[in-house]
Parts: C-alpha cells; structure tokens; sequence
C-alpha cells in the first residue's frame, strides 16, 4: 500500500485496523556504473513488494542521506549528520500525531545507521510504540546469500539489479579491496577512483533476482512481526 496512492481519509480508514508504517531510508551518491539512488531503489523495490504482499503502508523514501565522503563524485547529494537526523525525527514525530505505533525504518544506505538512535530518542516517551531498524543487506539469510556469493562490497554486483542499472557494467573483473571510507571526499575518491570498493562487478541476474526474494521473504517476516509485540 503506498502512502502517494491513497488521500488522507484513506489513511485514517487504514489506521482503524492497522498502526503499522514502513519508512524507506536511502541515499544519492555515486555508485560506480549502478543508478546514483542506488541505496534508495534497493530497499524500496524490496519493501514495496513485501507491503503489497502484506497490505501494509509504505511511505515515499527519503533519497537523501549522509554521504559526505562521497561528495566530490558529481551527482552525490548529502545531508548533514544532525540535519538528517532531525529531518528523521520529524517525521516520525507526524506520524506518532496521525496515530502510528508500528514503525519499520528499512534502510538501504550505511550512512544512515545513526537514525536508529535518533528515533528511539523520539519515541522514549511513548510505551505502547516499536521502533525496527534493518538494513537489507543485514537481514540474517540475506546476509548469508552474499557471503556464500562473495560478499557485498559498494556499487558491487551485490548492488546490481535490473533497477539500479542505468548503463552497460562491466563483466568478469575482479577489483581489488581498497581503504576503509573514514577520509576526506578528495582522498575517497582517488582511493576508489570507479566508486567501487571491491568484489566482481556483476554475477548472472538470476543470483540477484534469486537475492532479491530472499530480501522479500525476510521483510515480509519483520511486518508479521511488527503486529506481535
């Protein structure tokens, strides 16, 4: 169910039955030869199945997060740490209002694991409402999937689906694992000059598709589990 398809009498009637919301939370940057809201259509793609699965509202994504070691790749946009964090807050702040006590934040964009603390310190006051944060690629059989294919690395085949294909990849290179992000955007960039950190680029679609489900299954898990506790 996604929020931009229904008015707010909608939302209302929903709220009679169900409390239970689903916040995407991405990101614009590069990523390498891979679309540059990579971060956010993954996460999307996979909570808007799994919502539809289980009838559960979807929120539009927040695109924007904290990217600032990537910012001298042109087309990356990044907000800052606590602006993000207070733009995290507000949010859920309108959504606790309208009567929401289920909250899922999925998120699809390391840079953003900081807004789980943000929100638990907007609901510390509110007993009767959970807070889940899970990023995808964290998800406990997901996580095996990579591993067992190599492992996720930035911008990698991990990250290419159909849907974050903007342009021919590359096919059968392996490129070398290079530093940690903790640097300076100029000093980033030359240490991964394509924006990608490691792995192959891109494995068979049927590995990613087969991926994908398996991100599905688990997402639709966490909303069943959002209505029993």
């Amino acid at each position: 169910m996604l929020l931009e398809k229904m008015n707010w009498m909608d939302v209302e009637k929903y709220l009679q039955n169900d409390r239970r919301i689903v916040f995407v939370l991405g990101s614009t940057e590069q990523h390498g030869y891979l679309s540059l809201l990579t971060d956010t259509l993954i996460p999307w793609e996979i909570a808007k199945k799994s919502c539809e699965m289980e009838n559960v509202l979807l929120a539009p994504p927040l695109s924007y997060g904290y990217s600032q070691w990537a910012t001298d790749f042109p087309g990356t946009l990044s907000i800052g740490f606590e602006a993000y964090h207070h733009m995290v807050q507000d949010i859920i702040r309108s959504a606790l209002r309208a009567g929401f006590k289920r909250f899922l934040l999925f998120n699809g964009h390391g840079g953003n694991r900081g807004a789980r603390e943000a929100v638990m310190e907007t609901i510390a006051d509110f007993a009767d409402v959970r807070v889940w944060f899970n990023s995808w690629w964290e998800l406990p059989e997901t996580a095996s999937f990579l591993t067992e294919h190599g492992g996720m690395d930035h911008a990698n085949w991990s990250e290419n689906f159909i849907f974050t294909r903007v342009k021919a990849v590359p096919s059968g290179e392996i490129l070398e694992h290079m530093q940690p992000y903790n640097q300076s955007p100029s000093a980033h960039r030359k240490d991964f000059p394509l924006g990608i950190t490691g792995g192959r680029y891109q494995l068979p679609d049927e590995i990613t598709e087969t991926l994908f489900e398996i991100a599905v299954e688990e997402t639709i898990g966490l909303l069943r589990a959002m209505n029993h506790q």
